[in-house]
């Protein structure tokens, strides 16, 4: 007679004065110990010797579920497989499974930290937004639909994080492929841009004359640390990128020079030129940076409040802080970026300064002729560029102060 889900639940947890064994259908049995603890088992033969190999314990496993597996491994039997071997393969895959933190951690070790730039910024941005979420999780067990889901939320609050977080881990994914740790990257199908609506910044934004007389009167009025104050003034002197300002240190800056160098792994150039960018610090500007140095404890000159390298995330969301004062105030600021300060300097350079020197303040290349040709470093032109700027940058802030700023021009050689 076959086993029966009433007859299972009638013996479960009473003691028996014997084991008990009872057969079912398909080479399926159901052992019943002293102790009442019921193991479902399968009895085959593999050539032409009995075996039986142990599916699962009761309740754990119901009857319909011992029934289907009972099927799955004669289909084994028929292939040749030893249901034992399949049995024992299939536990050990399990125990060895790769879960999203463990693809990342390797990865991270044996590729990330070697080849990325700043392979920091894809552990937090892992560890901030992937983790919590998905990290525990069997990476080959993840469907497409949960990677959606998981990237379509990011994007609502961060766009641009969402774009480097999706780009990690198709990164990790395809390393974890290569060397057969997981079967497939699902992430391949997801287009930061089309799919999750991820936009780039637009690229027409400058600030007016009279929103960098707001940023100013928020750097004077508002209690942002002194040192991020430091920070937005320095970014928008310099039209330098963010993370030229967010990695430097204070052995970056010699005074005695009036220069500031950009190690060839801060700016975005380096690997092509392979060589630092430097700039010319004029006086005025010196004076805002030599008290953050004189008073800096940390490795990094514009560190997190931890003292640790501050991160992207912690300078693009300076500008909505700014945007924030101002609501309070009922006061218009229009959206506007990091970013956008680099493009405002550059747009009213266009009428200081020659447009190759200002390419070069930025830091910038020229083309690749005038690399190999022009070993000219263009520092005295750049020093009256900066100068000439931050005359320029006075007169906005004060503009019933007269504007007495010269343009100028690059000497002919």
């Amino acid at each position: 007679m076959s086993l029966s889900d009433m007859w299972l639940r009638s013996v479960h947890g009473k003691t028996q004065e014997e084991v008990i064994e009872k057969a079912d259908r398909d080479g399926l049995s159901v052992r019943v110990s002293k102790l009442g603890k019921l193991t479902f088992q399968v009895r085959y033969r593999v050539g032409n010797k009995p075996a039986r190999v142990a599916i699962g314990k009761y309740p754990s496993l119901t009857l319909k579920q011992a029934r289907e597996e009972t099927i799955r491994l004669k289909a084994e039997i028929d292939k040749g497989n030893d249901p034992r071997i399949v049995k024992k393969l299939e536990k050990k895959a399990n125990l060895e499974v790769i879960t999203v933190n463990d693809l990342f951690d390797m990865w991270f070790d044996a590729y990330c930290s070697r080849h990325y730039k700043h392979p920091n910024e894809a552990k937090r941005n892992f560890s901030k937004h992937i983790a919590p979420a998905l990290g525990n999780l069997p990476f080959d067990k993840i469907s497409i639909h949960q990677w959606y889901s998981h990237f379509e939320k990011l994007a609502r609050n961060y766009s641009t994080t969402t774009k480097s977080c999706l780009t990690i881990c198709k990164s990790m994914a395809q390393w974890g492929i290569k060397r057969k740790l997981i079967e497939a990257n699902p992430l391949l199908e997801i287009r930061a841009s089309s799919d999750l609506k991820v936009k780039n910044n637009k690229v027409e934004r400058i600030l007016s004359d009279e929103e960098i007389r707001l940023l100013y009167r928020y750097l004077e009025e508002s209690e942002m640390k002194q040192s991020n104050k430091v920070l937005l003034q320095l970014l928008l002197h310099f039209g330098c990128r963010g993370g030229e300002l967010r990695f430097a240190k204070p052995k970056d800056f010699d005074f005695k020079s009036k220069k500031w160098t950009v190690p060839v792994e801060n700016h975005k150039a380096g690997k092509y030129t392979g060589k630092p960018l430097v700039r010319p610090i004029i006086d005025d500007v010196a004076d805002l940076i030599k008290p953050l140095i004189k008073k800096c404890k940390t490795e990094y000159l514009f560190p997190a409040g931890n003292g640790e390298q501050m991160s992207r995330e912690t300078l693009v969301a300076m500008p909505r802080l700014i945007l924030k004062w101002y609501a309070r105030r009922d006061i218009e600021f229009e959206k506007w970026t990091i970013h956008d300060l680099r493009r405002s300097m550059r747009t009213r350079m266009s009428k200081l300064i020659a447009v190759d020197v200002a390419e070069i303040m930025l830091g910038h290349t020229l083309s690749e002729i005038r690399v190999i040709y022009d070993r000219y470093d263009y520092h005295e032109e750049q020093w009256q560029g900066y100068t000439a700027w931050w005359l320029k940058l006075q007169s906005i802030l004060d503009p019933n102060e007269p504007d007495n700023v010269v343009p100028f021009r690059m000497r002919k050689k």
